[in-house]
């Protein structure tokens, strides 16, 4: 498997209470690049998908091997 075409993610969530009395608590995350060593922190999940997204459009496509078709 050509490292090239294989990305790796560290997805952390925590639950983190407000400061405000009775609001509800939300769900705080961090997202790492295994092999590039970047990080991000995002308020919403939908922080996640960007970041990822950004890693795959930078990737040159090319047709995996044998090898890589396995799951």
């Amino acid at each position: 498997m050509d490292p090239h075409y294989v990305h790796a993610f560290v997805v952390k969530l925590w639950l983190e209470r407000r400061e405000v009395e009775e609001a509800r608590p939300e769900w705080r995350g961090r997202i790492d690049h295994i092999l590039s060593g970047k990080r991000i922190y995002f308020r919403n999940v939908a922080g996640i998908v960007p970041f990822i997204r950004a890693f795959l459009e930078s990737t040159e496509s090319a047709p995996p091997t044998d090898q890589e078709n396995d799951i």
